[in-house]
């Protein structure tokens, strides 16, 4: 584009054809470059300074002997070249997101569907947990089943309700918040909305779906391993989304995903799965 990089003229009549023949040669080179009229014959028009050198070499052996076979129509050849350089084009504009369209999703408020699930799910468990002193209803949200007996908490290893197919056990941990702190329910939400909503928009809601239940389960499992089953909350997945925003912004920019301090969001600080105390303080 004429000021966006170098430039090869020639003035040719605005009939002469071989202008254009000239261009389709430098197509098929991979020399990016754009015919113009002009009001005394046609430019030739160089996209990369890198390029300017290469093609006023060219240039300057076509206009010596343009009927030479090489520089033989090649239309059809740059036709398909340009046409894949379009798509390409295309398909990277289409992950780059209007910051005021980050949170338009399927719902009319602008919160993606599985996000919205999530805080729903969360928010309910929690403030149906603190209207009511009877929680042996949580029992079944728990990686696994276990009982407090004076400082000592037990529980039979090896998942047997997972086995026996409460499969769910899994992933409904993170479900939980400790009824006794409303504000580090509220932070998990509030990270959760900015992240979740953020790879829904960006890339898709299914994507979203398998990153929360491939960084739920694994991080249950591996709080389980080290601490036993007493633990819950929103963190570890939170934390999960936020490391891969980061690393595919940093490795694949064309994931329209930020990198860098621009994921930067003030949350408590990390206490990914902190298990409960006596009094089931959790995470």
């Amino acid at each position: 584009m004429p000021g966006s990089g170098g430039i090869v003229t020639r003035r040719f009549s605005p009939l002469h054809r071989p202008t254009h023949s000239f261009s389709d040669f430098l197509s098929v080179r991979g020399i990016s470059n754009l015919v113009e009229a002009e009001k005394e014959g046609w430019a030739v028009w160089i996209h990369s300074e890198d390029e300017l050198a290469k093609a006023t070499k060219l240039l300057a052996g076509f206009l010596a002997n343009s009927s030479d076979p090489q520089y033989q129509p090649h239309a059809r050849r740059a036709r398909e070249q340009r046409r894949g350089e379009r798509q390409a084009e295309g398909a990277a504009a289409d992950k780059v997101v209007d910051h005021k369209k980050l949170f338009r999703s399927a719902l009319p408020f602008g919160i993606g569907w599985v996000t919205f699930l999530l805080i729903l799910a969360s928010v309910t468990l929690w403030g149906y947990a603190w209207l009511n002193d009877d929680r042996r209803w949580l029992d079944a949200f728990f990686i696994t089943k276990y009982r407090l007996e004076g400082n000592y908490l037990k529980w039979v290893d090896g998942f047997p309700e997972i086995t026996h197919g409460e499969i769910w056990r899994l992933f409904t941990p993170i479900l939980i918040h400790d009824w006794h702190e409303p504000f580090h329910l509220l932070f998990n939400m509030y990270a959760l909305l900015v992240f979740g909503n953020m790879i829904e928009a960006r890339q898709s809601t299914w994507r979203l779906a398998s990153l929360v239940l491939v960084i739920a389960g694994l991080s249950n499992l591996a709080q389980y391993f080290m601490s036993g089953p007493m633990f819950c909350g929103m963190s570890g997945v939170v934390y999960g989304l936020l490391g891969y925003i980061w690393m595919r912004g940093k490795f694949d920019p064309a994931s329209g995903l930020p990198c860098g301090c621009g994921v930067g969001l003030s949350v408590q600080p990390a206490r990914v799965a902190e298990p409960f105390e006596v009094r089931r303080r959790g995470n």
